[in-house]
C-alpha cells in the first residue's frame, strides 16, 4: 500500500514539473530515498514506528522529504532526488 502511494504521489509531482527537468532514469525513487534514511539510522522500515515521504525542493534540488519515528523520536532526511545524497538531517515534525 506504502509503495502505491508513493509511486503515485511520484507520478503526481512529475506531472507538476518538479522533477520535470530530470530524466527520470537519472533519478532515484521514494523507495530509494527511504532506504537511504533507514540505513543512515541503522534500522529497518519495519523497525520504525512510521515512515512518510514525499517530493520536495531543497535549496533548488528536486529531493525526497523522509521522516521516519522510531523509539520515541522523530527524524526529517533531506535526500537529493538524483544522487540519493543525504542534504539535511535533524529533529523532525510531521503531520499528515
Amino acid at each position: 500500500m506504502i509503495k502505491r502511494i508513493l509511486a503515485l504521489l511520484l507520478v503526481a509531482c512529475l506531472g507538476m514539473g518538479i522533477l520535470a527537468a530530470c530524466n527520470t532514469a537519472d533519478v532515484i525513487d521514494a523507495n530509494k530515498a527511504t532506504q537511504i534514511a533507514l540505513d543512515d539510522m541503522g534500522i529497518k522500515e519495519s523497525d520504525a514506528e512510521e515512515v512518510h515521504v514525499h517530493i520536495t525542493e531543497y535549496e533548488g534540488l528536486a529531493s525526497f522529504s523522509v521522516y521516519i519515528s522510531y523509539n520515541g523520536s522523530q527524524t526529517e532526511y533531506i535526500i537529493n532526488g538524483k544522487t540519493g545524497e543525504i542534504l539535511h538531517k535533524g529533529a523532525g515534525s510531521h503531520s499528515h
